[in-house]
């Protein structure tokens, strides 16, 4: 109860920060120009981090007008535009008050002078369309950019050109080539000799040279197929995956490091642990002779496809995991995966628009952030590609040795979190009068790190904090005495002190512990008041320590409280569940550096078990997340100034002004499919299904590799 009416206090504050007149003027450019330098920043450093699309504490959103007009339910308004006398928020943001936000830290006199001369000019918050968001204007243009460009127009199946050497004519193919030619004047060079037809063919294909057998073979072979079963050969070498697939490796920037960022900064995690389980999954998609549609559909969706059993193509999700790191950077993490995708299937550089329009191709920045909502809604994590049900030989058994070991050493790193955690929360308890001291005195905390100088976390003295401030309303009977010395100002001390103990002896509304502790002398300063709370909370907690003993030495359950109700009301300050849960969600964060040392070593332990020859097959992979809000386009790129919220949908350029967003989940399946669409001219530019090797048995080589350099151009292939 006490969180939520102090999360009710925060926000019916904070809110005010954001809440703007709705004024049937414009901004003028000067206004515009202030807010985004000046009042954005503070509000997207302040405040969304908690209350914006991605969480919505109170339910309220800080990050547009749209959900900020609504008024406080008593006193002065959130923001009176043109009198920051009576605005809220002033009020709040100075510390002038009882209620003081941000409840970490007064913010500095100039971002206060900001919001203050903000509110002064009218609190104007500018349109999204001002912010340098797309609007109508860019959709039209576009559109009419795309509708100008050859490569992105449906793809036609063109007239065959009549040649006058028709006996010259294998396939369709060469009747264009043989056109060019005899508009020429020019003829065919002779056909080569089998030895060099051969080798050629073996190099491209398998990257190898023929053996001398089989040059011998193939020049003695008279039958009309001949030229057929050596391409029938070298397509069944399993060495033609290696060679091919090695092309579209290339293009999915594989590598089993993450790159220099993380070399010497620990060893083995700078390796991918499974890079080679996507290799491989690459090669034998080409020696399977996979179809083109179905190889790119579970490079990105994998997971989200009807596997059954089988769970081998999850390895295919290494195309969007095994990329650059970054030093760790989500943003640039999500622009990676969105380069690979797009360049690498639909040669269109979409990362040029993820800080403006695109200044070549018809794609608008609000498709760029369309797509990091779909990489940004999926999370990686590790899977086994064999489990223990396996019908193979010898693969079940492997299994369940490598689970069992596996186990063994994670459970090392449970036990591990789990007693650093439980250090950490006797530390809050012993230190609980020092945090209660430095939430008083925001300058104990000012050291620019995760803890103080004097060792106490930064985290725990902000949520004493905001706990002491809901006692100051709610009246907590153990904390009256503390509140009304914290409150006290210096220069009334000594006048007032002596009788404001007295009054806590006395009075029975008080925690009778906390009362005893203020009988006979007067405390001389705050430390003293620290003091005393210090030795009844050691009291307390000594006896909650040894019942819990004695419960597990009788085989009873563990007891949720005291019998006696003062003691139990400070047991539970002691363990204020605020602390408490913080410290299970974020005890990794609140190590200090020797453990987070240790941790990784014992992780590192797991890392090399899996990369051990013992162990089954794993790859890294992707799945959806739980959390899916809408993305919104960050101008300039810049997470402190979100602009408008987008849907996930796929490009306007080829999905059309139409198109809907996307459904499943994160959308990665439904932006495989649009990827692969025979309707996408960027992707299936023939009838069918190609397959990766089916092309070279038309003629042709795959066509994911074919030649995409005058894809932004005007003028069409003169050959398709």
């Amino acid at each position: 109860m006490l969180k939520a009416a102090l999360i009710r206090v925060v926000m019916a504050h904070c809110t005010l920060i954001c809440a703007v007149s709705c004024s049937a003027q414009s901004p003028t450019p000067e206004q515009v120009e202030f807010f985004e330098k000046r009042v954005r920043p503070v509000l997207a450093n302040r405040c969304y981090s908690c209350h914006s699309a991605q969480q919505q504490f109170a339910n309220v959103r800080l990050d547009s007008p749209v959900f900020l007009s609504n008024p406080t339910p008593k006193g002065p308004k959130l923001v009176a535009p043109g009198d920051p006398s009576k605005s809220a928020l002033i009020l709040t943001v100075r510390y002038d008050g009882a209620v003081r936000m941000p409840p970490t830290g007064k913010i500095p006199q100039k971002e206060i002078d900001a919001l203050t001369q903000w509110v002064k000019t009218g609190a104007a918050w500018p349109p999204e369309k001002q912010t340098g968001v797309n609007d109508a204007v860019t959709t039209k243009k576009a559109l009419e950019q795309a509708s100008k460009l050859w490569s992105l127009q449906p793809v036609k199946k063109p007239a065959i050109p009549v040649v006058q050497d028709s006996d010259w004519i294998k396939n369709p193919i060469d009747a264009f080539v043989l056109s060019k030619l005899e508009s020429k004047n020019l003829h065919p060079s002779k056909p080569a000799d089998r030895r060099t037809l051969l080798r050629r063919a073996s190099y491209d294909l398998i990257g190898l040279p023929p053996t001398p057998n089989e040059i011998a073979e193939f020049e003695k072979d008279g039958s009309s197929n001949a030229w057929e079963k050596v391409i029938d050969r070298l397509l069944a070498s399993p060495h033609y995956g290696e060679r091919w697939g090695r092309q579209w490796l290339d293009i999915a920037r594989y590598a089993d490091t993450k790159g220099g960022a993380f070399f010497g900064a620990g060893g083995d995690e700078s390796r991918y642990p499974f890079a080679h389980s996507y290799r491989d999954w690459v090669i034998q998609a080409f020696n399977d002779d996979m179809s083109y549609p179905q190889f790119l559909q579970y490079q990105i969706a994998a997971d989200k496809m009807n596997l059954g059993e089988d769970k081998r193509h999850l390895a295919a999700l290494g195309f969007l995991t095994l990329g650059r790191r970054n030093q760790g950077d989500m943003q640039d993490l999500i622009d990676d995966r969105i380069d690979v995708v797009m360049r690498g299937t639909q040669a269109l550089t979409v990362s040029c628009a993820r800080c403006h329009d695109h200044k070549f191709d018809p794609i608008p920045t609000k498709d760029y952030y369309s797509l990091y909502g779909v990489f940004s809604a999926s999370n990686e994590r590790t899977v086994m590609l064999a489990d223990a049900s396996s019908q193979m030989p010898g693969v079940a058994e492997s299994v369940k040795t490598f689970e069992r070991e596996k186990k063994a050493r994670e459970g090392r790193i449970d036990r591990f979190l789990e007693a650093k955690r439980l250090e950490i929360l006797a530390h809050a308890r012993t230190h609980i009068t020092e945090y209660l001291l430095a939430a008083e005195d925001p300058l104990d905390r000012q050291s620019g790190g995760e803890e103080t100088i004097s060792g106490l976390k930064t985290q725990f003295i902000a949520q004493w904090k905001q706990f002491l401030l809901s006692t100051r309303k709610s009246g907590n009977p153990a904390l009256i005495p503390w509140n009304a010395f914290m409150t006290l100002p210096s220069s009334q001390w000594q006048a007032k002190t002596p009788a404001l103990a007295a009054r806590f002896a006395a009075d029975k509304s008080i925690n009778p512990l906390i009362a005893k502790a203020f009988a006979g002398a007067p405390p001389a300063s705050r430390s003293e008041i620290a003091s005393r709370y210090a030795t009844v909370f050691a009291a307390v907690d000594s006896k909650w320590q040894r019942t819990l003993k004695s419960a597990k030495e009788r085989g009873n359950q563990a007891p949720n409280s005291l019998p006696d109700r003062w003691e139990e009301q400070i047991r539970q300050i002691l363990y204020n569940p605020e602390i408490v849960q913080s410290v299970a969600q974020q005890t990794e964060a609140l190590l200090k550096e020797a453990d987070r040392n240790r941790l990784q070593a014992l992780r590192l332990n797991v890392q090399r078990l899996l990369e051990s020859p013992s162990s089954p097959q794993h790859a890294l992979v992707l799945a959806d997340s739980g959390n899916m809000p809408n993305p919104r386009v960050l101008i300039r790129g810049d997470l402190a100034t979100p602009g408008e919220e987008v849907p996930r949908r796929f490009l306007l350029a080829l999905a059309g002004e139409k198109r809907e967003p996307f459904k499943d989940g994160s959308g990665r399946l439904e932006l495989a499919r649009a990827i692969a669409s025979p309707d996408n001219p960027l992707t299936c530019e023939s009838d069918g299904e190609p397959s990766l090797a089916g092309a070279f048995r038309a003629g042709n080589r795959p066509h994911s590799f074919r030649l995409r350099h005058a894809r932004r151009t005007a003028d069409p292939p003169r050959t398709p």
